[in-house]
Formats: structure tokens, C-alpha cells, sequence
């Protein structure tokens, strides 16, 4: 993890007091020494849908903004205030690539660091495994650029931006490897 992105580094003043006398305690805490504020650094949740064609074949889609532009991934995105993860997971989807989903089945999740903005972002990612009511709705929206199908066998992880959905898919074909999640 790149030091300079780090809260650590960012964070400088308390947001009670605006002292700079804002030190992390620990690695998700942070101390105001002078008016004692204690701030926590939490996990932002994440969804990614797993959609299976009728040929067997995994929809990736293609990233048109960084973090990782131009590398797949699976549909998703952040859960919202006050929204469930399987209802985060319904927008993102219909935002990002028009389709309905149902048979929303919580798959497993896996820790990531998101780097966005110059900030790294904590993350827990939940992948769900989900159906499309009908894949001819599918049509590119929301900071996407593309999309393709692909059987497990075709997949390169060298194509995939992120390391979380690396390792989701690699949980998910049954070949757990040990991803190097830095």
C-alpha cells in the first residue's frame, strides 16, 4: 500500500476540533490530543455480482474509470446508506449494465484496499451469485465501457483489475489461490 495514500498520512486535523494535533492511535484509530475526540476507520461495504449466461459464461464488465480503467470485473459497487447489500447489488447492476437480477444468494467476502482520489479506501466486499431475468436488457450505462462472457477457462487474471474479484472468482471456481492482496 502506497505510504502517501495511506489515512494515516491524509488525516491531519481532528474534524471536532481542527487541531493538528490529530495521531493515529492505532491502524483504524485515530486520537485528538487535544480535545480527545476518538475517530474510527471502518470497512465502506461493496458488492459484485457473480451472473452465469445460459452457456455457462461469467459477464465481466470492462472498467471506463480508474481505479484499474480498461481492466474487467464483475458488476457492482458501493452499498449506499441505509441500503441492504443485496439491494446495493440490484442498483449497481441496473445502473451499470440495465439488467434486472433475482436469486440473490451471498457467496463470501473478502477484505480489499480500493484506491480512489488519491485515498486509500478500506473495503469488505461481498460477492453474490445472481441471476439475470433477461440478458437481452443488457446494455452499457453507468462507468462502464464494455462487457464480454467468459468461461472459467478463459478468464486471465492478468484481465481483472482488482484483487478482491481476483480472488472471488478464483473462491468461486473452486482454486482458492493465494492472491497476493497488496
Amino acid at each position: 500500500m502506497d505510504a502517501n495514500l495511506d489515512p494515516k498520512t491524509v488525516f491531519k486535523f481532528c474534524p471536532r476540533c481542527g487541531s493538528g494535533d490529530f495521531v493515529p492511535k492505532r491502524e483504524d484509530q485515530f486520537i485528538c490530543n487535544s480535545c480527545f475526540f476518538q475517530y474510527y476507520l471502518n470497512a465502506a461495504a461493496s458488492v459484485a455480482g457473480i451472473i452465469v449466461d445460459s452457456h455457462g459464461r461469467i459477464l465481466l464488465t470492462k472498467r471506463g474509470k480508474d481505479p484499474a480503467k480498461g481492466k474487467l470485473d464483475l458488476p457492482g459497487g458501493f452499498v449506499d446508506f441505509g441500503e441492504t447489500a443485496e439491494d446495493a447489488l440490484k442498483r449497481e447492476v441496473m445502473e451499470e449494465i440495465n439488467l434486472q437480477i433475482t436469486n440473490t444468494s451471498y457467496f463470501c467476502s473478502i477484505p480489499n484496499i480500493y484506491t480512489y482520489a488519491g485515498f486509500n479506501y478500506h473495503t469488505l466486499d461481498l460477492f453474490y451469485t445472481c441471476q439475470a431475468v433477461n440478458m437481452a436488457q443488457l446494455k452499457i450505462r453507468d462507468e462502464i465501457s464494455g462487457y464480454v462472457f467468459r468461461k472459467s477457462e478463459e478468464i486471465s487474471l492478468d484481465e481483472i483489475g482488482l484483487q478482491s474479484v481476483k480472488r472471488g472468482l478464483h473462491i468461486y471456481f473452486g482454486t482458492d489461490a493465494n492472491i497476493d492482496m497488496k
